[in-house]
């Protein structure tokens, strides 16, 4: 018999003695090789467990979230997500927007390309180092160490004091040149001296000049207003060789007159004040340094000049005070250029000539 089309409706106590027929299952072989592209239709779900190793190429689109270990090679567009990680190498792409925390640490590579923009807004903290090449406008506040090249542009504020000088200043005396101010000193002492002695070099006059023109630090002007200090300068120099100075028992000049060290040795056996007439605020009286050492002449021993309340002769030679200072030879006729001089005193001494009018 042949089964009915419709099953009993109550179930037989034995089963039937033939079994359902089962489809035959055939299991093909697997394919030594992977192959190189997936299959045309792909599962509905991802296996749930990831492969143990990365596929041979590059996907064309980033993954949604960062795999555990980077890729041997970047993809083509940069991830949404930062990795854990920096990958070995940079992207052949920079990302459109900065990412919002920085990466723990920084990539061992720069970037193929730098970024086509400056950013909008500097850091706010200035770099430890300067930057190799200057920037366009300058910073508001200035770094600890100076850029290696200037920049194009000044800085925005002054600096906090002001140059000297807005020209470079002139490295020689008296703004004129030491042969120019030779001649005029030269021309102006003439007046005072007979020129013919300033050709013997051994001359007390030639001594002076010389001592004026290349020895004295004071480096006194032709030009100089007040023609006083000019003149009786080179009198006393003149005074000084006349009557034997280096002879004299104190304030003799230094044998160097550049020499700190000889300057302060010939000031420490100098120790001549002038002798008081009246009180008045005259210069000098309470000084004793060596002659022909820097500084003012009123300050040399044994000499006091007027004070500053006499304004039309303030620091004119008033007196000369050398009493018992072993002084000798001659006194010289440029004396009387001192116009100024009221007390001179030159007793106990081996000097000749006459004091002139």
């Amino acid at each position: 018999e042949s089964p009915s089309n419709k099953p009993t409706q109550t179930p037989g106590s034995k089963p039937t003695t033939e079994y359902p027929t089962v489809p035959e299952i055939v299991l093909l072989p697997a394919s030594s090789e992977p192959t190189t592209s997936p299959t045309v239709i792909s599962l509905a779900k991802p296996s749930s467990k990831p492969t143990d190793d990365p596929t041979v190429t590059v996907t064309n689109e980033p993954t949604s979230s960062p795999s555990l270990i980077p890729t041997s090679k970047p993809t083509i567009k940069p991830t949404k997500i930062p990795t854990a990680f920096p990958t070995p190498e940079p992207t052949s792409l920079p990302s459109h927007k900065p990412t919002v925390t920085p990466t723990k640490k920084p990539t061992e590579e720069p970037t193929v390309n730098p970024t086509e923009k400056p950013s909008s807004s500097p850091s706010w903290s200035p770099t430890y180092r300067p930057t190799h090449k200057p920037t366009e406008t300058p910073t508001e506040s200035p770094s600890s160490s100076p850029t290696e090249s200037p920049t194009p542009r000044p800085s925005l504020t002054p600096t906090s004091t002001p140059s000297m000088s807005s020209q470079p200043s002139w490295p020689y005396p008296c703004g004129i040149l030491p042969c120019d101010r030779a001649s005029d000193l030269r021309e102006l002492y003439s007046a005072i001296s007979d020129p013919v002695l300033f050709e013997n070099p051994a001359s007390p006059q030639s001594l002076a000049l010389d001592w004026i023109i290349n020895h004295d630090s004071m480096a006194v002007c032709p030009n100089d207003p007040n023609t006083c200090h000019t003149i009786q300068r080179y009198v006393l120099a003149v005074f000084y060789f006349s009557t034997q100075g280096y002879q004299w028992s104190s304030c003799s000049a230094p044998k160097d007159y550049m020499c700190e060290e000889e300057i302060s040795k010939a000031n420490e056996k100098c120790n001549r004040t002038v002798t008081a007439h009246y009180a008045n605020d005259r210069v000098g009286i309470n000084e004793s340094k060596a002659w022909l050492t820097p500084g003012h002449e009123c300050d040399w021993g044994g000499l006091a000049c007027h004070g500053e309340n006499e304004p039309e002769v303030a620091f004119c030679l008033d007196q000369i005070d050398f009493e018992a200072n072993g002084i000798a030879g001659v006194i010289p006729d440029e004396i009387a250029q001192l116009e100024t001089m009221r007390y001179l005193y030159l007793e106990k001494g081996e000097l000749g000539g006459s004091i002139p009018s």
